[in-house]
């Protein structure tokens, strides 16, 4: 494929305006957004709704439960979505960048490894789709320093979006560390159990993210700013 028709079909996939700008206090602060975003704001609605939908563990099917993880759900997936969607490009150039320059994962491998990443399955074929041009056509523009920061902070994004229970500081700070030893040493065995997969994971899942970072002076969440 020559270059000027990947360049062309790039761009038909971007028309609609997702080009990643620099992030400064907005997801992209020289992207303008399908909506206004505001992370912090967005990270506590979905920590709230965690909780009160772990009230609700032990009556799971009723009406108002299943009503309430419908929404966390949907309002998380958007959330992701939307973060995914705008880091598209970055993600298609740092994928090709890891195929054609650093040549530590092929183009195939990738493709098996697709097949089980999370967030919406439609934009990961799409991204599939972007990096299969750039590997055919050779050649990827390098991300730079501010790309690679920006392209970093949006999956330190959808990360913590799944992992809310990190964030919640008036948890981890009820949390003893002999609690935290306790909890994450049964992780294993609770986990095979999955005596309630709605309590484990509306009720277990944020706990143990919340001791993993309050154990642990490396862990992930401790770098992310919100």
């Amino acid at each position: 494929m020559g270059k000027k028709k990947a360049i062309a079909l790039i761009a038909a996939v971007f028309a609609a305006g997702f080009i990643v700008g620099g992030f400064a206090g907005k997801y992209c602060a020289n992207h303008k957004a399908p909506e206004t975003f505001d992370f912090k704001k967005d990270l506590a609605k979905i920590r709230a709704l965690q909780k009160e939908i772990a009230s609700y563990a032990d009556k799971d099917d009723s009406d108002k439960a299943k009503k309430l993880r419908k929404e966390f759900r949907d309002f998380r997936d958007k959330k992701i979505y939307l973060i995914d969607k705008q880091n598209l490009e970055l993600e298609a150039r740092y994928w090709a960048g890891r195929i054609l320059n650093d040549k530590d994962v092929s183009f195939e491998e990738l493709a098996v490894y697709s097949v089980n990443w999370a967030g919406d399955g439609n934009l990961n074929k799409e991204l599939m789709m972007i990096i299969k041009y750039y590997v055919e056509d050779g050649y990827v523009k390098p991300l730079t320093k501010e790309e690679k920061e920006i392209f970093d902070r949006n999956k330190d994004m959808v990360w913590a979006l799944y992992a809310p229970g990190a964030f919640d500081m008036e948890l981890i700070n009820s949390l003893s560390e002999q609690n935290c030893i306790d909890i994450i040493s049964a992780r294993g065995e609770e986990k095979e159990k999955m005596y309630n997969a709605v309590y484990y994971e509306f009720t277990e899942m944020p706990i143990h993210d919340a001791c993993e970072r309050k154990m642990n002076p490396n862990h992930r969440a401790h770098s992310i700013k919100i």
